[in-house]
């Protein structure tokens, strides 16, 4: 499950820097955009611990 979900994590970074990069700028929101990740890995770290 670990796995699965790690290479999710690296699918979806690879996927979205490919259309960042198709843009001039890059508007990122500070804690909102990083709150669901953060969750997420919480979430995981708990349910292995």
């Amino acid at each position: 499950m670990k796995t699965t979900f790690t290479l999710a994590v690296a699918a979806a970074i690879a996927f979205s820097a490919g259309a960042a990069s198709a843009r001039d700028q890059i508007r990122i929101v500070g804690s909102s955009t990083v709150f669901p990740y953060t969750q997420a890995v919480v979430e995981e770290f708990g349910n292995t611990s």
